[in-house]
């Protein structure tokens, strides 16, 4: 539902200062759309130190509303959040 707190996996990542990947996923479908996640957003995350696939194990297991997990490496910044 829109507004519910809870709802929605949100990935943000930022490279050399563009937005490059922008993703909101219903948590309902974070399993089915977990893998169609662009392999460009998966790498872009492992680079960070990231793990997408246990971040999907993570929300799986009931994860809390806020930040996963937010990396800034310069002018790079990845930002994963249950909102």
């Amino acid at each position: 539902e829109e507004g519910v707190p809870g709802r929605k996996l949100k990935i943000k990542v930022i490279k050399d200062g563009k937005k490059t990947v922008n993703i909101t996923l219903s948590l309902k479908m974070v399993r089915f759309f977990g893998k169609f996640v662009p392999e460009k957003a998966k790498a872009e995350m492992s680079d960070k130190g990231i793990d997408f696939d246990t971040i999907i194990e993570q929300i799986k297991d009931g994860a809390d509303v806020g930040v996963i997990a937010e990396v800034q490496d310069g002018e790079d910044h990845v930002l994963i959040s249950v909102e």
